[in-house]
């Protein structure tokens, strides 16, 4: 997926940035809004994903002190403990992963960075890398999907089916 940066070449990065709204329950797509459950949480809790993994397993670690399955982010120096012992690896808090992910959808808001990588070589003599970054537009570009069927359009359409339900039947 990267690349290999080599001494006398310029390189010229062009990034643009891509978001993807998806609809939220009950549709399909089996995803939370987490920026809209953050904002109506009083602006606690979880914006992503990742953040509601690592809550979940934050509250799990509690189960098995003294136990630590992967890096995690800790406030205080006195939480980390290095080099979990063997009886760690039976524990409750390594399973309790697959089960965090679970619980946790995939977030309705989706980004994608596409970039492209130019190289051109330098002079020879010049033994440096130079990288020159660009974004095309600042502009993001959003492809959002729009429900089916609105209140109003389900409601005609349900009063349709029972319209002619009762044609045919009178």
């Amino acid at each position: 997926m990267g690349k290999r940066l080599r001494l006398g070449h310029q390189y010229k990065v062009t990034f643009r940035l891509e978001e993807e709204h998806l609809l939220p329950f009950p549709y399909a797509t089996n995803c939370t809004d987490y920026d809209a459950l953050w904002r109506q949480n009083n602006k606690k809790g979880p914006r992503s994903q990742q953040m509601c993994v690592y809550m979940c397993l934050k509250r799990s670690r509690k189960l098995c002190p003294g136990c630590e399955g992967e890096q995690m982010m800790h406030k205080d120096k006195h939480e980390f403990f290095p080099n979990p012992a063997e009886r760690c690896k039976k524990c409750f808090y390594y399973r309790r992963k697959k089960i965090c992910k679970r619980d946790c959808n995939t977030d309705c808001v989706r980004q994608k960075y596409d970039y492209t990588v130019e190289e051109t070589p330098l002079e020879p003599t010049i033994g440096a890398i130079m990288i020159q970054v660009n974004i095309i537009d600042r502009d993001v570009t959003v492809i959002s999907h729009v429900p089916r069927y609105g209140i109003w359009e389900m409601f005609s359409y349900i009063g349709g089916l029972i319209g002619c339900w009762l044609g045919i039947s009178v």
